[in-house]
């Protein structure tokens, strides 16, 4: 009996055995010199081009030149001279915008006939061109403005062919090189000719006369007029 329990024993050991290989031989193996990559479960895939959004972003448009010249703007100056000359507001160039302190009401550029009130008049002078020309526009800080387009005088031209010369003779240059960039009539509101130069007196008068911008090798220079033989050169830039 005990070796009949020995042999049931052996055999139960046996198929145990063969079961526990055979689960084993299962398990599938990994082909040799591979090795496993884990990817997280929560990796987002990324968005496909054909989905992105492609769409530019707008880009803002440039604030419009907006220059206060008290109680007018410059954007109303180029309208109006736009509408005048029948042309687009973007093909008028600012050249010059200064502050100016003119002899009388008439803002520099009086009208034959006219008789205006002999007061200082703080204002802003304003130089655009369009096709090469350029047109003047005097204003008072009241907010009135005048489009001043007044007819170069022979005695006029005297006086810018004098002030060419006089520059042709501090620069060393040729008369001919000398460009004229502009020329108005002005009424200066004392003897300085709107050119006061510190510690010297000048005679309290209303003084009419010109300024007159020359230009040489790029550099601009201002001059400003009284009578035929009197004239300072003020400012160069």
């Amino acid at each position: 009996m005990r070796a009949r329990a020995a042999g049931i024993a052996r055999q139960r050991a046996v198929a145990l055995v063969c079961s526990f290989l055979a689960a084993c031989t299962a398990i599938p193996s990994e082909a040799p010199g591979v090795t496993r990559t884990m990817k997280p479960t929560s990796a987002i895939s990324p968005v496909p081009t054909a989905l992105q959004n492609t769409a530019a972003v707008p880009t803002a448009e440039p604030a419009p030149l907006v220059v206060d010249l008290g109680k007018v703007e410059l954007n109303v100056l180029k309208a109006e001279l736009a509408k005048k000359l029948q042309v687009t507001e973007k093909s008028l160039v600012t050249v010059v915008v200064e502050a100016v302190e003119w002899g009388d009401a008439s803002l520099g550029c009086p009208e034959p006939g006219m008789m205006y009130a002999q007061v200082v008049t703080p204002g802003h002078r304003v130089l655009l061109a369009v096709d090469g020309k350029q047109y003047t526009y005097h204003t008072a800080l009241a907010g009135n403005y005048v489009l001043c387009e007044q007819a170069e005088s022979s005695s006029n031209a005297a006086v810018i062919d004098l002030l060419k010369v006089d520059l042709a003779a501090r620069s060393g240059a040729a008369v001919a090189d000398i460009v004229l960039l502009s020329s108005e009539a002005v009424q200066w509101s004392d003897s300085s000719l709107g050119c006061a130069q510190a510690g010297k007196v000048y005679s309290m008068v209303i003084t009419p006369g010109l300024r007159v911008t020359l230009e040489l090798a790029g550099k601009r220079y201002d001059y400003r007029t009284g009578a035929l033989d009197e004239f300072v050169l003020c400012e160069s830039s």
